[in-house]
């Protein structure tokens, strides 16, 4: 008698635990996959996203901060991506980032978008 009034509660205990198990699985190891594979699949002009994100990482770009990923814009004519960037240092309460890469010389700009006066 006592072992079928333990039976249901460990059975639902045990769903439990593979659920909250998987999902720490899915999060930590396949969504990372899933959005390495989605910038090599999106492409503007000739360029797929993620050789215009390692142009910028190997450019003066870096100078500015961090490249926000998430945040990029292809061009209508499909000639610049625009990544935007996280500003750090002197400049980070005041202005604003972008990279620009060209795609079909594959030449990087970063354009400083800065309100009111720089000392």
């Amino acid at each position: 008698m006592q072992k079928e009034k333990l039976f249901f509660p460990i059975t639902i205990l045990c769903i439990v635990a593979a659920f909250v198990f998987g999902f720490i699985y899915y999060y930590k190891n396949i969504q990372p996959i899933k959005s390495v594979l989605s910038k090599k699949d999106i492409v503007c002009g000739d360029m797929p996203l993620i050789e215009a994100i390692e142009l910028a990482r190997g450019s003066d770009c870096m100078d500015a901060g961090q490249l926000n990923e998430d945040l990029y814009v292809c061009s209508s004519d499909g000639k610049r991506i625009d990544i935007s960037m996280d500003v750090t240092g002197e400049k980070e309460d005041i202005c604003a980032a972008s990279c620009y890469i060209y795609t079909d010389t594959k030449d990087t700009y970063l354009q400083w978008m800065c309100r009111g006066l720089l000392e």
